[in-house]
């Protein structure tokens, strides 16, 4: 995608068919924001989001239920991450989420990301669903936080 402004109004673009074909959304450098449940399932193949340039902010629900989704990049800043955005994408391993951003409670629940960032968010006023940046899904400047599984060796018998 690519352009000035915001992205909305996109969930009529492909028929059920061809979103089968797409694996990768790229947002380029001028996109804004990007509306509530935009690319929410169903994308069966989608394996990865790059979001270039400045974005205020990502809608509820905006890439929620992609079950194959496992990557987010973000090569600039983002503002917000609304609540749900990527409710159920049980792939989710990696997400560089900017260090400044404001991620909403909720924004990964139903993803392998869940646990560690509930874990270490805490809100930041008396507002309870406001979240801090550093979550477990930011990266800092010498590491990424992965969750890859590790293989285990096969057991002897």
């Amino acid at each position: 995608f690519s352009g000035n402004g915001a992205v909305d109004d996109t969930r009529n673009w492909l028929k059920l068919q061809e979103k089968a074909y797409v694996r990768e959304v790229v947002f380029e450098e001028g996109i804004t924001s990007i509306g509530a449940c935009e690319f929410d399932n169903p994308y069966p193949n989608l394996t990865r989001i790059v979001l270039n340039g400045d974005i205020n902010a990502i809608g509820s629900c905006a890439f929620s239920s992609n079950p194959n989704l496992e990557e987010v990049i973000f090569n600039g800043k983002c503002k917000v991450i609304e609540d749900l955005v990527f409710f159920n994408c049980y792939s989710l391993i990696k997400a560089n989420v900017p260090n400044d951003c404001n991620v909403k409670e909720n924004a990964f629940s139903g993803t392998p990301l869940e646990k560690t960032a509930d874990a270490l968010e805490s809100p930041t006023d008396n507002n309870e669903t406001d979240r801090p940046v550093p979550t477990p899904h930011a990266t800092y400047p010498s590491e990424t936080i992965d969750h890859t599984p590790t293989p285990r060796a096969p057991s002897e018998k």
